[in-house]
């Protein structure tokens, strides 16, 4: 795999990380 597409999947799992660490603090 390419750096970039995998510094874009770790970006991308890290906002998922935030999402859903967000809503189950809310929750």
């Amino acid at each position: 795999m390419k750096p970039r597409v995998m510094h874009r999947l770790v970006v991308v799992g890290l906002l998922l990380l935030v999402v859903v660490g967000g809503a189950c603090h809310v929750d």
